[in-house]
Parts: structure tokens; C-alpha cells; sequence
């Protein structure tokens, strides 16, 4: 049996479509030694509820009477534990068997190994290429996700580099940013880099950051096939008003730039913003397929002005950042 203790930590918001499955597969493969922690962000659908359901598997629930977004929360989460490691699982992950088992393990075996992901697998079980691993970004890489060329030539070598196209998921390997959904990582680490920078607020760029924080200290983190969790994904985002996810995103891309990369290049970044973001205002005027992935079922009418004018304006808005407004 394990000598490393877990707390498990899971922060929710509007989660309540994912979340029976992601208890239900907890209930019969965490170790019996780690502790659940849940920590819920003002969820205004059944979330709340069903984490009624559950308290006897609960260590701890804290409810947020307002949401502090996913980092902040996290970090609340951590500090209710003092096992040696955090794993810290999105609500819409279901781990499979000996997978939390397979996590510790690896920690166990190398002292040098600070953090470990597990191997992302869709509904169909088909490993999610381009999100379970992904390299730390470059400058470059950030440009080309602003500019849409990742979108409109996903094969470019940048892009195959940033999303580790041709990633083996037969093997476990040294990797340099797991994703954010199912992280392991030792809890004397976490607390060396101070946990989640709460500066990515609501969400995104914050578990890169931490990747980042960890690598710049010398250690290593790996990526464990032996870990299998099925995630089904975008849960949250579903809840986000059409464009705000969007919004989001690129102000926490700008900002993890200047924070890693300084000011010079970050310049760089803030110009293909800019042009990035005209060019969407223009696709979402002229092509109602482009806007119609941020809303599925979305009928013609109202409720499409109402879409393409939420999104034109979370652009605007990403836009106006990029030139004059956000700070770190």
C-alpha cells in the first residue's frame, strides 16, 4: 500500500451534467487513504444539490457564496489538507481503476518528479491528442493561436510542436504541461510556487503557469500511461455567456506573456491580438457556421443576433485589452 496520502480536489460551478459520473467513478477507485475535497463556486444550477447527495463521501465541501474562479478555489482546497499530494480533477473526469494508484506511484518512484497527468481519454476512448500533453508555449506559439493560423493550418510544424502531434500515449515519459484536468503534484511543490496564480481569474493559463513554475525549479514532470481517466469536457465553458470563454482565454494568454516572457515580446503578442481579433469580427459577421459552434441549436432569428452580438463584443473587448487595458 501507499505511503503518500492524497487529497482529492475537485472544484465545482454549474458542474451538475458531469458530476453524478464523476463521484460515481471516485466512489469505487479512489484509495480508501485520501480525502475528497470539494469546493463549490456558486453554481446556479443542481450542482449544490447533488453534493447533498454525496456528504458521506465528502471530507470537506466548501461553498463559495460567490464564484473566485478556478485557481482561487483550488488553492481554498488545498490548504484544508496536509497530505503529501494533490490531485487536483475536474468535475467532468470519471478516473478509471488503479489510476490515482498508477498517479502515486509515479510520484513514489522518482523523487526528482514533482507533478504527473493522466492519460485523457474522450467518451469514445480515444485519447484526446493536442490536450492531454501539450509543450510549455513560445512566444510563437501564442501568435499563431491568436492569429487563427493553428486553426486554419493545424498541420504547420508549430503547431504539430505546441500540441505534440505525434505524442505516444502507449509509454510514460517525461512531458512539460499535463493538462490541468487530472494534475498530480506534490504538495511541497505546490506550496514552494505559492499554489495557482489567482491573477488567472476566472480560469485558463493557470495550470500552464503552474507547469511553468515547476519546470523553472529544475523538476520534472511526467506524463503516466497507466492513469486513465475518461473527461468529457467543456462542462464550465458551456455555462459561460457566448464569447466570454473567448474573453477569458486571451486575457489570461496575455497576461501568463508577461509574466514569462516580459514586456518586449509580449508587444508582439498584443499586435496579433489585435488583428486576430478583427479578423474574427469579420468571420462571425459573414459566416454563421462561425459562430454557431459557441451556441449548438441556435435557430435563426433573435436568439442569433443575441449570439453574434455577444461575441462581436467579447472580441471588442479582447481587442480594447490588447492595445490599452490589462495589467497583470
Amino acid at each position: 500500500m501507499s505511503d503518500l496520502t492524497t487529497d482529492i480536489v475537485i472544484v465545482t460551478w454549474n458542474s451538475a451534467r458531469t458530476l453524478e459520473g464523476c463521484l460515481s467513478a471516485l466512489r469505487q477507485h479512489r484509495p480508501s487513504t485520501s480525502r475528497l475535497v470539494i469546493v463549490e463556486n456558486a453554481s446556479q444550477d443542481s450542482t449544490l444539490e447533488i453534493l447533498r447527495t454525496h456528504e458521506s463521501e465528502i471530507s470537506t465541501l466548501i461553498e463559495n457564496p460567490l464564484n473566485r474562479g478556478f485557481a482561487a478555489a483550488c488553492n481554498q482546497g488545498a490548504k484544508t489538507g496536509k497530505s503529501g499530494a494533490l490531485l487536483f480533477l475536474n468535475p467532468d473526469c470519471e478516473v478509471q481503476a488503479n489510476s490515482i494508484s498508477a498517479l502515486i506511484s509515479v510520484l513514489e518512484g522518482d523523487s526528482r518528479v514533482a507533478a504527473v497527468g493522466a492519460k485523457l481519454v474522450g467518451p469514445d476512448g480515444a485519447p484526446q491528442r493536442g490536450f492531454t500533453v501539450r509543450s510549455l508555449p513560445r512566444p510563437v506559439d501564442l501568435c499563431f493561436e491568436a492569429l487563427l493560423v493553428n486553426q486554419a493550418f493545424p498541420g504547420n510544424r508549430w503547431n504539430k510542436h505546441y500540441r505534440l502531434a505525434d505524442f505516444s500515449f502507449d509509454k510514460s515519459v517525461e512531458v512539460e504541461q499535463p493538462a490541468g484536468a487530472c494534475l498530480m503534484i506534490r504538495r511541497s511543490m505546490f506550496e514552494e510556487v505559492g499554489g495557482f496564480d489567482e491573477r488567472f481569474h476566472p480560469a485558463w493559463f493557470e495550470d500552464v503557469d503552474l507547469c511553468q513554475q515547476v519546470k523553472s525549479r529544475g523538476a520534472a514532470i511526467v506524463y503516466c500511461a497507466a492513469a486513465t481517466v475518461v473527461h468529457s469536457g467543456g462542462s464550465s465553458v458551456q455555462s459561460m455567456p457566448a464569447g466570454r470563454a473567448s474573453e477569458y482565454f486571451f486575457q489570461n494568454m496575455l497576461r501568463y506573456s508577461r509574466k514569462h516572457f516580459g514586456g518586449a515580446r509580449t508587444m508582439g503578442l498584443r499586435a496579433a491580438l489585435a488583428v486576430g481579433m478583427i479578423a474574427r469580427m469579420l468571420v462571425i459577421a459573414a459566416w454563421p457556421s462561425a459562430w454557431q459552434r459557441h451556441h449548438p441549436g441556435a435557430s435563426q432569428g433573435r436568439l442569433e443576433r443575441r449570439v453574434r452580438g455577444a461575441l462581436q463584443q467579447s472580441y471588442w473587448n479582447v481587442l480594447k485589452g490588447a492595445l490599452w487595458q490589462w495589467r497583470p
